[in-house]
């Protein structure tokens, strides 16, 4: 029982140390041709966060296909 209680709690610990928060999906491609997504800092310390803008978000971009982007040819 004590074992258990001890992987629940390293479990948790582990979670509660998490940093960033999950890449969100990308977006419709946006009239640069892009799709972004982003992740959100969830630590109180932005120094855990490498790469975090002024609001603790990190951004990231991917060029979207001919076809995504301007539609069937």
């Amino acid at each position: 029982m004590k074992r258990i209680i001890f992987l629940f709690f390293q479990s948790w610990k582990a979670e509660s140390l998490k940093a960033w928060s999950s890449w969100t999906k990308f977006g419709p491609c946006n009239d640069r041709c892009h799709q972004i997504r982003q992740r959100f800092c969830m630590a109180r310390d932005r120094a855990r966060c490498p790469g975090a803008g002024l609001y603790g978000i990190q951004r990231e971009a991917k060029t979207c296909s001919l076809q995504e982007c301007y539609g069937k040819c």
